[in-house]
């Protein structure tokens, strides 16, 4: 799964992530409570695409997706796309990289 590494100089705290090696999915749950567009929305997320990689592949602009992209994760109660990933990389949907 997604592996996150936290390090702490002085008063930054640093945090690199790794993606595994095949994209992670959405669970069915969550994937039902999202509409299609949403959906295809965190597919490309979890696939590590840019907006504008997920606007090419949708063919609409990057600031829809942007949109698009913020619409989501507030839909879902979390701040960054990263989080997204952390939620479904956890078994308990908790950050386990802390």
């Amino acid at each position: 799964g997604l592996q996150a590494a936290r390090i702490q100089i002085g008063d930054e705290e640093l945090v690199a992530f790794s993606f595994p090696s095949s994209p992670m999915k959405l669970p069915d749950d969550l994937r039902n409570a999202l509409t299609a567009v949403e959906a295809e929305i965190a597919d490309g997320i979890l696939e590590g695409l840019t907006n504008a990689e997920i606007a090419e592949r949708r063919r609409v602009s990057v600031n829809t997706v942007s949109n698009q992209v913020t619409h989501l994760l507030r839909k879902l109660g979390i701040g960054s796309r990263w989080e997204l990933a952390l939620l479904l990389a956890s078994p308990s949907g908790t950050d386990e990289a802390s």
